[in-house]
């Protein structure tokens, strides 16, 4: 039996509004639990909701295009099963009922599935930071089941119907693959025929995911002739403008589909008949500790299967760290490229420890050649970006390219009362406040990370107070990188938020006039976290373009 019922957006934490980027099933088509319906645009990432049961779409509520509330339906599906009436809703989300079931048998009525976390882009891994719910407990729909953890943003995980949590299947502080499932719940009706193997077939799913990123073939098999292509729109208009076949691809993304960094990672021209894998296997990592005349300088280096790859060399901002490019990384990594992060002095784990502008350069540019051979693309963010240009400007590295995200240096401006709120927070909330200065968009940050980020401003309190105080004074800044642009001759790009509170996105204007720059709206000091697509394809595309 079947029944037509609401289908519900994954809840995102605080997003209050979406945008419906693309359908992928048109009406009267049916679907797999897995197959992705749709994509949306939230700040200015795409993510793929996906279908948690086999069904038939009947009718799209929101066309392509429209905004839309991120609580409201978005379509009307066709399930298999019985449609709870009132009366069995009443006993799902009763307490009393509820707990009258044990973990392993559904009582009559209702029967107990795998509980699946929403998919959120290109992310592999999550850490659960807090469960609310406690086995053997009722939930209603909206109910927030847990919280988890990615990067360094904490996403509510929202119930999409009424039940119970039978099981915890990952304890509170334990990480997780983001496609395993994270519990077990008991809902109301019956359960459909592909269920009744539930968990043998949620691990073959994640473990069929987790496989292209531990093992992917060097050349895949091409499709059929006549095959369909599942890609991601953005990857198919990527790949039109490379002149790749999508047919000659293997697919990273969620059930094998072809992803934007899938297409950026082969070879331009790409057809069935030549034959071009996807980025292959993950980058290794490694941890370096690198001696400079003030101290030493933590690094991160994730070096590419090809040994002919491009380097691209990351210097966050004031006080940021290496995990400031964690979804930047991500990206470049699946693309092939070998990616260097490094701490600056007075920041995350690095020992070294300066208390000027100068000083700063000097100790980054001597790390850097101890680490660095051959041609390389620096990126950087805010002071990060200014470190890079004056870097490059020195001439010591063969530098190929500039990619700077809000670089300070370029005007005279800079918010003073942030710099000083970061230095001066005793307190989480303090520090809080100050770091939502940041972005445009609200942003969960997990007690642990605050905690974790006062400690080391506060440890780090007297030279990072003097290297403050030397790059700005009362909200002027100190040093200019427009001598050092107009002297480059490489590439150099620009992306600057347009609701950026900290520099005055008008100052990128003041770059010369050969640089690129792309001005994101709504996006705040961190457009390579707000807009990581477009942070990704700008570097990418630099790179192609040395």
């Amino acid at each position: 039996m079947a029944y037509i019922k609401n289908f519900l957006l994954p809840r995102l934490g605080d997003i209050d509004s979406v945008r419906v980027v693309n359908w992928n099933v048109a009406p009267g088509a049916a679907f797999a639990a897995g197959d992705i319906l749709l994509e949306i645009e939230t700040d200015k990432s795409i993510v793929e909701v996906v279908a948690e049961e086999d069904g038939k779409l009947v009718e799209q509520l929101v066309p392509t295009g429209e905004s839309m509330d991120a609580t409201a339906p978005v379509a009307r599906i066709e399930v298999t099963g019985e449609a709870p009436d009132e009366e069995q809703a009443a006993s799902a989300s009763s307490p009393a009922a509820s707990l009258a079931s044990s973990a392993s048998n559904a009582q009559p009525g209702f029967y107990i599935k795998d509980f699946l976390l929403p998919r959120l882009g290109d992310i592999d891994s999550v850490r659960v930071v807090n469960w609310n719910v406690a086995p053997g407990t009722a939930f209603a729909t909206g109910d927030i089941l847990l919280e988890i953890e990615t990067d360094k943003s904490i996403v509510e995980v929202v119930a999409e119907e009424d039940g119970k949590l039978v099981e915890q299947l990952v304890p509170t502080g334990e990480s997780m693959d983001a496609t395993a499932p994270v519990a077990r719940i008991e809902v109301a009706g019956e359960a459909p025929l592909d269920d009744v193997q539930a968990a043998p077939a949620a691990q073959t799913r994640a473990q069929a995911t987790a496989a292209p990123a531990a093992s992917a073939p060097s050349t895949p098999t091409p499709l059929p002739a006549g095959a369909r292509v599942f890609a991601t729109p953005a990857a198919r208009r990527v790949a039109a403008e490379r002149g790749i076949d999508l047919a000659a691809l293997t697919g990273t993304g969620p059930g094998g589909r072809i992803t934007v960094a899938d297409a950026m990672s082969a070879t331009p021209g790409t057809t069935a008949g030549t034959g071009a894998g996807a980025a292959g296997a993950r980058a290794a990592q490694e941890e370096l500790q690198v001696a400079t005349p003030h101290g030493t300088v933590f690094a991160t280096r994730w070096s590419a299967a090809r040994g002919n790859a491009a380097t691209v060399v990351l210097i966050h901002g004031l006080f940021g760290d290496t995990d400031t490019w964690a979804s930047t990384v991500s990206t470049l990594t699946r693309t092939g490229l070998n990616v260097l992060a490094l701490d600056l002095p007075c920041h995350g784990r690095s020992a070294a420890s300066v208390t000027s502008f100068t000083m700063l350069v000097d100790t980054v540019a001597a790390a850097l050649d101890k680490l660095c051979r051959g041609p390389v693309l620096l990126a950087g963010h805010s002071l990060g970006s200014a470190v890079a240009a004056r870097i490059a400007r020195q001439g010591k590295l063969q530098v190929r390219g500039l990619t700077l995200f809000s670089p300070a240096g370029l005007g005279t401006e800079i918010n003073q009362s942030f710099i000083d709120g970061m230095l001066h927070a005793h307190s989480d909330e303090a520090l809080e406040r100050e770091a939502r200065k940041l972005t445009a968009t609200a942003v969960n940050l997990s007690a642990a990370y605050l905690r974790k980020l006062r400690e080391r401003i506060q440890a780090k309190a007297e030279p990072l107070g003097a290297l403050c105080r030397d790059i700005g004074v009362q909200g002027v800044q100190q040093f200019s990188i427009q001598a050092d642009l107009e002297a480059l001759r490489c590439p150099i790009t620009i992306v600057h938020g347009r609701s950026d509170a900290i520099i005055p996105w008008q100052h990128a204007l003041n770059a010369p006039a050969r640089a690129a720059l792309h001005l994101v709206p709504q996006a705040g000091h961190m457009p390579q976290a707000e807009a990581m697509v477009l942070a990704g394809e700008v570097i990418e595309r630099m790179v192609r373009s040395i």
